[in-house]
């Protein structure tokens, strides 16, 4: 479903403990607390659902929020179609994973992506989220450039994928 304002706490929460879940091993503490700071800060998701250009899904399950997708206009510096919809996070809670619910995301992703004109989708995936990236190519993405990441003093290669809608 689509997040409204009351939501705006439950994407910040699920968001930080999905990233942490996912990429806690992988930066410092200090790198995972700058990034958390940036990205689920206090007020930021109430600007997001606010946000006309934004569309933030969310997935459910009986416990609660489980995944959110943040869809918005593509501005990644390569060479993306110029009419994409860019995947700005994506993120599910380990418990999610292998139930659909990804997929789900996606799907409505894509039809609000098509509703709003865009032929294709872009994101940004790191290079080393082996995980993500299969789900992606299995969803027909293909590597269209690369891309840097700043987390924190750390600069991570990402892949730019896009598919076409």
């Amino acid at each position: 479903r689509i997040a409204g304002p009351a939501d705006a706490p439950l994407v910040a929460a699920q968001g930080r403990a999905a990233f942490l879940e996912a990429f806690a091993s992988a930066y410092s503490q200090d790198e995972a607390a700058a990034y958390l700071r940036a990205t689920y800060g206090p007020g930021l998701q109430d600007g997001e659902v606010a946000d006309p250009a934004v569309d933030l899904l969310l997935a459910e399950d009986a416990l609660g929020v489980v995944g959110h997708l943040k869809l918005g206009p593509c501005t990644l510096p390569v060479a993306a179609a110029a009419d994409a919809r860019e995947v700005k996070r994506f993120y599910l809670l380990a418990r999610a994973h292998g139930t659909g619910l990804a997929s789900a995301l996606l799907e409505e992703a894509k039809a609000l992506a098509r509703r709003r004109g865009a032929a294709a989708l872009c994101l940004s995936c790191w290079t080393g989220n082996a995980r993500a990236l299969a789900f992606y190519q299995r969803a027909g993405f293909t590597v269209v450039g690369s891309n840097r990441f700043a987390m924190g003093d750390r600069i991570d290669d990402d892949h730019v994928l896009q598919l076409r809608l």
